[in-house]
């Protein structure tokens, strides 16, 4: 069967995690695959974070279905704006809902992020 790359808009619009001393604010989307993504293939997550001021060895980590897949340090020197890619493991999407899980670990501040963009394989 032949096979194709496709690509799934996430989020086009801002989004926040921050984290203080004592916890933190994560944020979670929320897609849908059908059964044409062919799940046995590896994936790419990519985004834009936009490091806020006041923002010290912020660590963070975005989960998809559950499973880790990144986890990054990042800190405001000054204000910087990063594009993040991740290979995402095989296995790891699933044909129906599907989540993205952007989450604060430790460190202090603000991420802003935008133009989540998922790019799988599908069989045609």
């Amino acid at each position: 069967m032949p096979r194709i790359a496709d690509y799934l808009i996430a989020a086009d619009n801002k989004f926040e995690i921050s984290r203080v001393s004592d916890g933190g604010f994560n944020h979670v989307l929320n897609f849908e695959l059908d059964a044409g993504v062919h799940l046995a293939s590896r994936s790419v997550l990519m985004f834009v974070i936009l490091v806020l001021d006041g923002t010290k060895n912020l660590k963070f980590e975005v989960k998809v279905n559950g499973s880790q897949q990144l986890d990054y340090t990042l800190t405001a020197t000054p204000t910087r704006v990063h594009t993040i890619h991740e290979v995402i493991n095989a296995n790891v999407l699933k044909h129906g809902n599907n989540t993205l899980d952007f989450h604060p670990m430790a460190g202090v501040g603000k991420l802003e992020f935008g133009d989540v963009v998922l790019f799988y394989q599908r069989d045609i």
